[in-house]
């Protein structure tokens, strides 16, 4: 095991702004996750194979300094490896010991690397080394280290790793690989309570971790048009809205794209992306809106299903949750969760009986 200083969840988390990752989905059983670079779609920058799924089974939190921290989860077979790509870069592994519904990073039993070669800065300048060599130089370095391109790491035993990748000046980006089977010991004592995607036919999980990934069956619910005014900076434009009941209390939500394309040109602009390879939507703050031809168009009046949708929102290349339902083929958001993401003001205008937005105030709750 290498021995290094421990290294905050938050700073890998920031990471992602930087360098933010997707999983192309794998096709079948066997077969890899390929994580990209968000900056260049086209570049892989490590690849995980032995796939259980075709695409990340959920998120779990990571918790470090009383904080936690999502982070997407991939499902493999043991013996499944993680192999750099694209270039040269340091690509580290580190188990995860789950406590309840969050898991803690065992800082100080990080992986040794076993495949491909590296290279090491010694006293006696750089060297090219076999991977499963490292823990025999790792007290004699005295620069940096880092992989070639093929090198990385043999996941035999089940469990949860933290797999972290960083390139030049770049800080670190992560994703956890669940090595699925049964695993011995009492590491993972407390049952995890998280709920994302059931584990694969023919692959035994332990019962304190039956319910981490376990099917999740969306709640549909009732969403009502909303055709009443909003003006955005004192202009009128009509969204297509619906209300949805939460108890006692109805809240709006608004199509976000619909939001974004009102809000382009102002201050608090922000440019809406979907994945389709992994279903998930990225917000870029002050970035122009780009229109796809569908936007602020009228709803239909009436009530319409509508149920959690189960894409992953990331705000900057961040997870955020924010309130969000699956009405037709779109996501709508409450539109009091975007004001406060993009700090924007809205509030209810009970005499002219309209919704005011205004980008030259700043949210309150």
């Amino acid at each position: 095991m290498l021995q290094i200083r421990s290294r905050t969840l938050r700073a890998l988390w920031l990471g992602l702004a930087a360098v933010f990752l997707f999983a192309v989905p794998a096709q079948a059983a066997n077969t890899a996750y390929l994580i990209h670079d968000r900056s260049d779609v086209s570049r892989s920058i490590f690849a995980i194979t032995g796939a259980l799924d075709e695409g990340s089974a959920g998120m779990l939190l990571l918790q470090q300094d009383n904080d936690t921290y999502p982070l997407p989860v991939y499902r493999v077979d043991p013996g499944a490896t993680v192999t750099l790509q694209g270039g040269p870069a340091q690509l580290r592994a580190f188990p995860i010991i789950l406590s309840g519904e969050t898991g803690d990073v065992n800082w100080n039993g990080e992986l040794s690397p076993s495949i491909g070669q590296m290279q090491v800065t010694l006293a006696n300048g750089s060297r090219t080394i076999a991977a499963s060599e490292f823990k025999n130089y790792v007290n004699q370095l005295t620069g940096a280290y880092i992989h070639e391109v093929g090198a990385g790491f043999r996941l035999n035993d089940p469990g949860y790793y933290l797999i972290n990748h960083t390139s030049g000046g770049l800080l670190p980006s992560s994703v956890v690989v669940q090595v699925v089977g049964e695993i011995k010991g009492s590491a993972m004592a407390d049952p995890p309570s998280a709920a994302s995607s059931a584990p694969a036919a023919g692959h035994s999980i332990p019962p304190e971790l039956a319910d981490l990934f376990g099917p999740v069956t969306p709640t549909t619910v009732e969403a009502e048009q909303n055709a009443a005014p909003v003006l955005v900076n004192g202009k009128k434009i009509r969204f297509d809205a619906y209300t949805i009941q939460e108890g006692e209390n109805g809240f709006t939500y608004f199509k976000l794209r619909d939001l974004a394309a009102a809000l382009s040109g102002t201050d608090k602009q922000f440019e809406v992306y979907w994945d389709k390879s992994s279903g998930n939507v990225m917000l870029t703050a002050g970035n122009p809106y780009t229109m796809t031809g569908s936007e602020l168009t009228a709803g239909t009046a009436g009530k319409k299903p509508a149920s959690p949708t189960t894409s992953v929102i990331y705000k900057d290349g961040l997870p955020i949750t924010p309130a969000a339902y699956l009405i037709g083929q779109n996501n709508y958001f409450k539109l009091r969760d975007i004001a406060e993401l993009f700090n924007f003001s809205v509030e209810w205008d009970n005499d002219a009986m309209c919704i005011l937005i205004d980008t030259s105030k700043s949210y309150t709750p």
